[in-house]
């Protein structure tokens, strides 16, 4: 049989590329290095189905005993769509830096079974943390800077949560784990290029899908580090062979999620879908404070 959360994500991933190519198209002339700045992955997403704001996405026991039981089932179906629209684009960006470019299940001689994600708590760490901890038994180091978004990551299931705000290499080195085979930068990699080469093992795979306007590439030479990009659109406009990998991955994503081992990255709902809302989401996203999932949902 299908999957209860199959065919709201594969049905989100189309409509929701399309609303983080308008967002990141209405951002008012912010800079180039501005949009790098925001959290890679903490883009906006859209539901075709009304969703409920953040305030209202659990109902009150007063709201829910007055409700009849067609507008409970429609709000209910309003959530999972809001939550089904927020999956598809981390998802995919996650796994496949996580099992097809880092390729975290085949270990680097003499490092630590661990990897460092830069920039954990925006939607593409958000699911990175826990597609790790579903899936494998890989160490987790999430960066976070401010005390919301530290618990927001320790909750999804970072064993060790650090400041990209300090110097990263030294606060990996104290956790005393050993150098982490990995590290998955998901914002400012530019900026914390040097930090991530300190802090990562020789040999080790590194890997980032922002755009930094300024990359040193040769801070990984002395370690023979392999630097990995990745472009979860790549597959499709290059109709690459393996285009259908896509599907399967969402396939499992979406058992992980029936399975109640994924948890929605939603923290945050904006209506209707209009110019306003989008340069408001998106000028979110730039302030690089967003945690989890923007999703903007078509009716007012």
């Amino acid at each position: 049989g299908t999957h209860t959360a199959t065919r709201p994500l594969l049905a989100a991933t189309a409509l929701s590329a399309l609303m983080v190519l308008s967002a990141c198209g209405s951002s008012d002339g912010a800079s180039s290095e501005e949009q790098n700045n925001a959290p890679a992955g903490a883009s906006v997403s859209a539901s075709a189905t009304a969703s409920p704001s953040a305030s209202s996405m659990s109902p009150s026991p007063s709201a829910s005993r007055s409700a009849s039981p067609s507008a409970s089932a429609e709000a209910t179906e309003a959530t999972k769509a809001a939550e089904a629209a927020a999956l598809p684009l981390t998802a995919i960006t996650a796994w496949e830096m996580l099992f097809d470019r880092l390729d975290v299940r085949r270990p680097v001689p003499g490092a630590a079974n661990a990897i460092l994600i830069i920039g954990g708590a925006g939607g593409v760490g958000s699911i990175a943390i826990q597609l790790l901890r579903a899936l494998t038994d890989v160490t987790i180091i999430a960066t976070a800077s401010r005390p919301e978004t530290q618990d927001w990551v320790r909750q999804l299931g970072a064993h060790h949560v650090i400041d990209h705000a300090q110097p990263i290499g030294q606060q990996v080195e104290a956790l005393g784990i050993g150098a982490p085979s990995w590290v998955f930068s998901i914002t400012q990699s530019g900026a914390h290029a040097a930090e991530a080469a300190k802090a990562i093992a020789p040999q080790g795979r590194y890997g980032l899908i922002d755009d930094p306007l300024g990359f040193d590439i040769l801070l990984f030479k002395p370690k023979a580090v392999s630097v990995h990009w990745e472009s979860m659109f790549t597959r499709a406009v290059f109709q690459t062979p393996d285009m259908a990998a896509q599907g399967r991955l969402l396939t499992e994503v979406a058992e992980l999620v029936d399975a109640g081992r994924l948890r929605t990255t939603v923290t945050d709902v904006m209506r209707p879908i209009n110019a306003a809302n989008l340069k408001a989401a998106h000028a979110r996203i730039e302030s690089g404070t967003t945690r989890g999932k923007i999703v903007l949902s078509l009716d007012a």
